[in-house]
């Protein structure tokens, strides 16, 4: 067995003020890691396509993923998605940086543990996140994607 070792660092500078959080030596470790899915796709001018699959990829369930790209993308998290309980949808956006081939802020999870049949306050049942989809924002732009999930 592996361990997976994650470092981060951010920090901005505000009227000669310094905000920082993070540190650029590991700040996690998460120990157990056996397999590794890594895949670099490219999606067309708005597209879709399927990043994570747990029916059809070679992990079952994740301890860590990032996802970057090179220009914006629109990512869908489906938790349940047999709806053995309550199938639920996330969406989010991430950052390329406008530039070809190469990655902007990188959107991570350190658990695959998501609710299911979710409702306010937190109410629902505690599943995973079975399938990760994509879409390229842009209609005129291709966008290059990466995911790195292990387990």
């Amino acid at each position: 067995m592996s361990s997976l070792r994650f470092t981060y660092h951010a920090s901005v500078i505000i009227d000669g003020v310094l905000h920082e959080i993070g540190r650029r030596e590991p700040a996690a470790t998460q120990t157990g890691i056996t397999s590794v899915y890594e895949r670099t796709l490219s999606i067309a001018a708005s597209g879709t396509d399927t990043l994570f699959d747990v029916t059809t990829e070679c992990l079952a369930t994740f301890k860590f993923m990032l996802i970057v790209s090179d220009y914006d993308l629109a990512l869908e998290f489906i938790t349940d998605d047999g709806a053995e309980v309550g199938e639920a949808i996330y969406t989010v956006e991430i950052k390329g940086s406008g530039t070809t081939n190469k990655f902007g802020f990188p959107h991570i999870f350190s658990t695959d543990d998501s609710i299911a049949n979710h409702t306010v306050g937190f109410a629902g049942t505690w599943d995973v996140i079975e399938q990760v989809d994509c879409k390229n924002r842009s209609s005129t732009q291709a966008v290059k994607c990466a995911i790195f999930a292990c387990t």
